[in-house]
């Protein structure tokens, strides 16, 4: 599996097939994000669960330590609490700066 050093969120059916396998829930899910080791820690763990609460979502590990996160709705909280300084910005806005 290749090593990420960054959040990765995708389309479930456009995510590495070794993070799709993990999900193993009875229901199709929309989207998987990536969550690194070297990055995860307490403080956004907090944040997504806080950001999450009240969507379907589901958590893996990988045996790298990365965190996988799977769902089927609430694509937006998520990225709000990976992040909130993207997803308050338009489309446009995020263009500009690149």
């Amino acid at each position: 599996m290749p090593t990420f050093e960054r959040i990765m969120v995708w389309q479930f059916d456009a995510a590495p097939a070794e993070l799709q396998g993990l999900h193993n829930r009875g229901y199709s899910p929309r989207w998987l994000a990536l969550i690194p080791a070297s990055i995860h820690g307490p403080d956004l763990a907090r944040a997504i669960r806080e950001q999450t609460s009240d969507i379907s979502m589901d958590e893996y590990r990988t045996l790298s330590g990365d965190i996988v996160y799977v769902g089927s709705s609430g694509l937006a909280e998520i990225l709000h609490a990976v992040a909130p300084s993207l997803s308050e910005q338009g489309p446009r806005e995020q263009r500009s700066q690149e």
